[in-house]
C-alpha cells in the first residue's frame, strides 16, 4: 500500500513537471514573444493573428497530450491534420495525406504521442519556410510484417536543403 501510493505520488509528480516544462518552452515562450513583438510594434494584425493561432495550437497540443483515452498515434495524428491543411493552404501547397490505420501499434503514451506530433510540426513547418514546395506529403503505418513498429515520413518536393541553406545563411538555430 504505501509503495503504490509513493509511486503515484512520483508519477503525478513527473507528469506535473513535464506540463510545467512545455507551458514554459512551448506555450509560454511563444505568448512571451508575442507580447514583446506587440510591445515593439515588431507585428501587423494579420501576422499577429498567424502567430497567435500558431500559440493556440500549440496550446491543444499540450492539452490533447493529457487526454489518456486518446493515446493512440493515428488519434494524435489525425487531430493536427486540419491545422496542417490550414498551414500548407494558405501557402498554396498541396497535402498528401496518406497515414494507415496505426490502431495495433502499441499506445506511445501521451509525453512520446506529443514528441512525435511536435517533430511532424516542425517538419512541416521547416518545409513550409525553407523549402518552398508545391506539395507536401505525410505518410505512416505499420512497417510491413510488423504490428509494433511504424514509420512517419515528411517528404516535400521543394528546393532541397542547400538552396535553403544559402537562403537562410548563418540565420537557422535548430
Amino acid at each position: 500500500f504505501p509503495y503504490t501510493t509513493l509511486f503515484r505520488s512520483r508519477v503525478l509528480a513527473s507528469e506535473r513537471e513535464r506540463i510545467m516544462r512545455d507551458m514554459h518552452d512551448g506555450v509560454g515562450g511563444q505568448l512571451m514573444h508575442l507580447l514583446a513583438s506587440l510591445e515593439a510594434s515588431e507585428l501587423d494584425r494579420t501576422e499577429m493573428a498567424a502567430a497567435l493561432s500558431e500559440t493556440l495550437d500549440d496550446l491543444r497540443l499540450l492539452i490533447l497530450s493529457l487526454d489518456t483515452s486518446q493515446p493512440d498515434l493515428g488519434t494524435a495524428l489525425a487531430n493536427m491534420r486540419s491545422r496542417i491543411q490550414r498551414a500548407v493552404k494558405a501557402q498554396g501547397v498541396a497535402l498528401n495525406w496518406q497515414i494507415d490505420p496505426l490502431a495495433d501499434l502499441p499506445a506511445l503514451g501521451p509525453e512520446r504521442t506529443l514528441h512525435v506530433v511536435r517533430i511532424v510540426q516542425e517538419a512541416v513547418n521547416n518545409a513550409l519556410k525553407h523549402a518552398h514546395p508545391r506539395t507536401l506529403t505525410i505518410r505512416a503505418g505499420l512497417l510491413e510484417g510488423c504490428t509494433d513498429t511504424a514509420y512517419l515520413s515528411v517528404i516535400d518536393d521543394g528546393c532541397g536543403t542547400q538552396a535553403a541553406k544559402s537562403e537562410s545563411q548563418g540565420s537557422g538555430r535548430g
